[in-house]
């Protein structure tokens, strides 16, 4: 079964210096990512809990993220 975890990819970061927070979606040893279209900087997130830290929007930040997390996970409880 296919597992999605959010990721912050700190490999790409952008010129002012943030990086995109992506769904890491890992089926039989593969890996895709998805964007989610929010890039903070890497001081700024928490590898263990995988949760936006440090900023005032951390709330709204991870709310934001958790539903389009809880979106990808509906789907994938669908595909057989």
């Amino acid at each position: 079964m296919a597992t999605a975890k959010l990721y912050l990819d700190a490999r790409a970061l952008k010129q002012d210096g943030t990086a995109p927070i992506k769904v890491a979606i890992n089926h039989k040893s593969q890996t895709a990512y998805i964007l989610t279209g929010i890039n903070i900087y890497p001081e700024q997130w928490d590898k263990i809990t995988c949760k936006v830290i440090g900023t005032p929007q951390k709330n709204m930040l991870n709310t934001v993220l958790n539903s389009k997390k809880a979106e990808i996970d509906m789907v994938l409880m669908q595909v057989p």
